[in-house]
């Protein structure tokens, strides 16, 4: 821009900004440094643009901006958006955090970021795994996007980004036929494909799917699933079975049948947790959610093992897609579901029961409340469920028998 065309208060303005920048990111810089005896070190690098600051950790990878433009251009908010798709695309985890919030509570910040590390640390896998995206070129889709809010906070309202999970349409397809169609997170996909197959009684094994191909077609996700040929025929007179006169398919009492299907019995798995484990168990799962650490909206499903910890944990908008992914990534690594329970960040429905009993687990440990259903369903398949974990804190409403308790006492 020609030096005549800026103005004297363009000029307050980039220097205010720039005065805010400074201070907040020195202040962040104090605070991140200290988080060297947690295991973060952090670098300081040189300013990017007239308002972006960098500290960058390597172990975990890990970028922490300072921005104090607000994203007022639409030129910044494309520089902002292709450079951090470069760096996720790298492997680092992004957090981008407005100057004033730097400038006024840059210790809270850092406790941000501790908490996010953290995460990332206890991951089972680096990253989500994500589909090829439909423009070609190897770049993945990503589980998340970049969104501009309006942030009300004590100090004032600004303009500043945010990170919120993708949620696609992704069609689950048997011999060239859409079987559903589930909204989900375009994550991991080969896990939710094998674990739905399993969890909703499609196949008895991983060993009865021949092979999973994941399709973009640009507007959802076509997973093309086919099977061995017993189990083909076997889902071919299930799939008879279940259209309606109208050829609706699950319709009529058929449907009803199927959501009300029998559940694989459980009473036979030998697992014990104390109340200390049932606590660690929610504890560690929150520490293995990396999509949530950046959005804060989506469940997430892990599997907990004695003496192990979580060893597995999957994460999507839905719950019982959480559940589904978690499935398959314990079929892939062999991992036998009497070893452990399930942990989940939601409600207790019916489903959750049966998919948990799909796995062969004998324990289903929830931060939320069960439904009657649910209740019912646990007791008859002889599943201990465990549910409202508030710390050491839970209620136990079905076969207690796994859970060993320090004092046992009348609840009202």
């Amino acid at each position: 821009m020609p030096r005549t065309l800026v103005t004297p208060e363009m000029r307050s303005k980039a220097r205010d900004q720039r005065l805010h920048a400074t201070k907040g990111e020195t202040l962040l810089w104090y605070e991140l440094r200290d988080l060297k005896a947690g295991g973060l070190k952090f670098r300081r690098q040189s300013p990017i643009g007239p308002y972006i600051a960098d500290f960058v950790c390597f172990d975990p990878k890990i970028v922490v901006e300072v921005d104090g433009d607000h994203h007022e251009t639409a030129k910044g908010k494309r520089h902002d958006e292709t450079r951090d798709a470069y760096l996720r695309a790298s492997g680092y985890l992004v957090l981008r955090y407005d100057a004033r919030d730097a400038l006024d509570a840059s210790w809270h910040v850092a406790q941000d970021v501790k908490t996010k590390a953290g995460a990332l640390r206890k991951l089972p896998h680096p990253r989500p795994s994500a589909v090829p995206s439909p423009q070609g070129g190897g770049n993945p889709r990503t589980p998340l996007a970049s969104t501009t809010r309006l942030a009300r906070r004590a100090s004032g309202t600004t303009t500043a980004a945010r990170m919120v999970p993708e949620e696609t349409p992704v069609a689950l397809s048997y011999g060239g036929t859409t079987h559903a169609v589930m909204m989900a997170t375009p994550a991991d996909l080969n896990d939710f494909a094998l674990g739905f197959s399993l969890t909703e009684g499609i196949v008895g094994s991983a060993d009865e799917i021949d092979t999973i191909a994941v399709q973009d077609l640009g507007e959802g996700i076509d997973i093309q699933i086919a099977l061995k040929d017993q189990a083909n025929r076997r889902f071919e007179q299930r799939r008879r079975r279940l259209a309606g006169p109208v050829g609706c398919g699950l319709c009529g009492i058929e449907s009803i049948e199927e959501a009300m299907r029998s559940v694989a019995p459980v009473a036979a798995a030998a697992i014990r947790l104390s109340e200390a484990e049932i606590a660690r168990s929610v504890a560690e799962l929150s520490q293995a959610q990396p999509l949530h650490a950046q959005t804060g909206a989506v469940h997430a499903a892990g599997f907990f093992v004695p003496a192990k910890g979580i060893v597995a944990a999957r994460e999507d908008v839905g719950r019982h897609n959480a559940l589904d992914k978690l499935a398959g990534a314990l079929a892939t690594a062999r991992m036998e579901g009497a070893s452990g329970a399930v942990v989940v960040t939601s409600r207790v429905s019916v489903e959750m029961v049966q998919k948990t009993a799909a796995i062969g687990a004998g324990m289903i440990i929830a931060v939320s409340a069960p439904t009657a259903l649910a209740v019912r369903t646990a007791e008859a398949a002889g599943m201990t469920l465990v549910a409202l974990v508030r710390s050491d804190e839970f209620d136990v409403f079905t076969h207690p028998r796994r859970v060993t308790l320090k004092e046992q006492a009348h609840v009202g």
